[in-house]
């Protein structure tokens, strides 16, 4: 056999990969409150991770939480500060 025929292909683009936002996460209590700077402001990162405080990492939260296709058991919504 070639080896060409089992080598990797690495200039075709990567397809099938989704990143997931679970929308739910963004305002959630128990979010991964993880955040990088973008034009000297703190911008907050962690709630589309697939781990928070009730499921802590290496632990993920489940696939249709991730998916915003179920809402999470555990949601619960942060307290808006009154101005």
């Amino acid at each position: 056999m070639n080896k060409e025929q089992h080598s990797p292909n690495f200039e075709q683009p990567i397809t099938g990969v989704t990143w997931f936002k679970p929308e739910q996460c963004r305002n959630c209590i128990f979010r991964d409150k993880t955040t990088y700077q973008k034009d000297g402001k703190a911008v907050e990162c962690g709630w589309h991770k697939s781990s928070c405080d009730i499921y802590p990492y290496p632990q993920m939260k489940p696939n249709s939480v991730m998916k915003n296709t179920r809402e999470c058991e555990y949601y619960e919504k942060e307290k808006q500060r009154e101005k």
